[in-house]
């Protein structure tokens, strides 16, 4: 365990941060973890991968007993908070983790942007993942969170431009494109949603997200295409002058299948797709 003094500043530090939605830029350096302290890290990991988070926890606040500066710890402490649903906890710490200067700094704003979000507070949440991204413009997995926020938050033309970003810098990343293709689904475009769909399901072909995105296609394709009077025959209206009319849209969480044979709302059609990544490992 910590020792009480460094628990106690760790928590009015991290909770002054918090009331204020904000993170300083980091200052500090770390210190690299001993042999010792890598070996608990290590086992830490594997008892969180386990579901087992106290006793990675324990794992992990032993390694910070012999070095406070070990980012690594601080870390895959705050990702096993969160993980246990301990978002303030897990707040606290990922701000603590975020005043060193590390390759573990990216990850600390995902931690405090997500945890924000998750209690309730997603316009700091915004906030946070902006000063991340000043800071780590080339970290595609901040743009990526941001746009989940954004898409939580309704601002679909945000959201777009978010993951956009995300996809020009990590093109192969699979979750951009099912959220691109959700996000161009849920605002009506549905030749775009049609192509980031297709692009997911090069990179991700075989996975629950991949029936998810065929469901897309299928439903795009099947607009104005009728079955004729015999089986070798059918008919397809293409109607290019609208967008689709049987849209609702009196939420942004409700959306109808249109002219499509599938018995399920594209919502429940995209589990996960707009799932926030926590980690980077």
């Amino acid at each position: 365990m910590f020792t009480k003094a460094a628990l106690l500043a760790l928590i009015i530090v991290s909770s002054s941060a918090y009331a204020q939605g904000q993170v300083d830029p980091p200052v500090l350096d770390p210190t690299p973890s001993t042999g010792q302290q890598a070996v608990l890290i290590q086992e830490g990991v594997a008892e969180h991968d386990r579901g087992h988070y106290d006793a990675a926890i324990r794992m992990y606040e032993e390694a910070l007993v012999q070095n406070p500066n070990n980012v690594e710890a601080l870390y895959e402490l705050a990702f096993s908070y969160s993980m246990k649903k301990d978002y303030r906890k897990s707040l606290e710490v990922a701000y603590q983790g975020a005043k060193y200067k590390s390759r573990m700094l990216a990850g600390f704003y995902m931690q405090i942007g997500n945890n924000l979000d998750l209690l309730g507070e997603p316009k700091q949440s915004v906030e946070v993942y902006k000063a991340g991204i000043k800071l780590l413009p080339k970290m595609a997995m901040l743009h990526y969170n941001l746009a989940v926020t954004y898409r939580n938050l309704g601002k679909l033309d945000d959201a777009r431009k978010a993951v956009k970003e995300a996809i020009a810098i990590d093109p192969d990343h699979p979750g951009s494109h099912a959220v691109l293709s959700g996000l161009w689904y849920e605002g009506r475009y549905k030749t775009p949603a049609l192509l980031a769909a297709c692009r997911f399901l090069v990179l991700e072909p075989r996975s629950e997200r991949a029936a998810s995105a065929l469901r897309i296609v299928k439903e795009v394709m099947a607009v104005g295409v009728t079955t004729g009077a015999n089986p070798n025959q059918i008919s397809i209206l293409m109607d290019t002058r609208r967008r689709c009319s049987c849209w609702s849209g009196n939420s942004k969480r409700s959306l109808r299948s249109c002219q499509s044979n599938a018995t399920e709302p594209i919502e429940a059609s995209l589990p996960g797709e707009f799932t926030r990544l926590t980690s980077l490992r």
